[in-house]
Parts: structure tokens; C-alpha cells; sequence
């Protein structure tokens, strides 16, 4: 999944402001883009919920750019909020040692931003994950930015 960030979105789904901005347009503009990566995190824990009503023991993943540092309130409604159930999922990326786990790289620092989730069923097929994060750079200090830029984002493998 890919879930946007650092938009605004002005009235009526627009994303250019309005001919005269003001402040609470801007606001505005702010608050809607927040709920919209909030319906859409509800969205994926919609289809995720289906497949748990069929089989409480379904194997599942969910991963992609979820455009949200760990504790994020779009990961916690994707994870599920009540954690002890057995359709919560388990994000396996926490296997990655903490100096090593990240997936961008910008000049506030570093951070895992791209998320693999795992339903328990699948958790003890897990035997491998790792970041590919060994040459990542922050895209805009790329010598040919913004002209031609690599991905700002590692590459996530998991074997199971």
C-alpha cells in the first residue's frame, strides 16, 4: 500500500489553495489531509477485518510505504488497536536491530517510514528480514537533484 502524506487538501478535495488563502483555509487544508490518511488506513484494516471474519487464523500481510514513523496513529488503526487479539498484526521490521532500522534517510535523521505487518499466524514463518538501507542518502543531497534521483526509500526483504 502507499499511503500519501505532506499534501494539503483544500475544499472540495482541491490541491491548489484558494485564490485568497487564509489562515484557516490553510488549517483547514491540514486537518482534511490528516482524516483522508486516516480513512485510508481504515480502509486496509476494512479489508484486513473481512479476511479475519472468514478465517480467524488467515495469513496476511500488509506492507508498503506507509508514510508514518512507529507509534503513528494510521500504523496503530492498520495494526489494530487492540494489541492481544489474534487480528492484530505484528510488524516484523521491530526484528531489525534499532541502529540499523530505517528505511529513509533526510536531514532530520533517520527513520522507518515503509512498514511490514504480519498476521500472528504468520509470525513463526518468519525467518529473515532486512533492510537494504546500506547506501541509502537522503535524495536531495544527490549531486544530480533534482534531476535525477534515486530512490529515498530502502528496499525491505523478508523470508518466510
Amino acid at each position: 500500500v502507499h499511503i500519501k502524506a505532506n499534501f494539503l487538501m483544500y475544499e472540495n478535495g482541491a490541491n491548489t489553495p484558494p485564490p485568497t488563502l487564509t489562515q484557516t483555509d490553510a488549517a483547514d487544508a491540514v486537518i482534511r489531509s490528516k482524516m483522508f490518511r486516516f480513512t485510508q488506513a481504515k480502509k486496509i484494516r476494512e479489508v484486513l477485518d473481512r479476511e479475519f471474519a472468514e478465517d480467524s487464523n488467515a495469513q496476511l500481510i500488509a506492507l508498503g510505504d506507509f508514510n508514518s514513523k512507529t507509534g503513528n496513529k494510521v500504523l496503530d488503526i492498520v495494526q489494530g488497536r487492540v494489541r492481544g487479539r489474534s487480528d492484530a498484526l505484528v510488524a516484523i521490521l521491530d526484528e531489525v536491530p534499532e541502529e540499523v532500522r530505517y528505511t529513509v534517510t533526510e536531514k532530520q535523521g533517520r527513520a522507518v517510514i515503509d512498514h511490514v505487518f504480519v498476521s500472528r499466524s504468520l509470525v513463526p514463518s518468519v525467518s529473515t528480514v532486512h533492510i537494504h538501507n546500506e547506501q541509502l542518502i537522503a535524495h536531495g543531497d544527490h549531486p544530480d537533484h533534482p534531476y535525477i534521483i534515486p530512490s529515498d526509500h530502502a528496499a525491505v526483504t523478508f523470508v518466510l
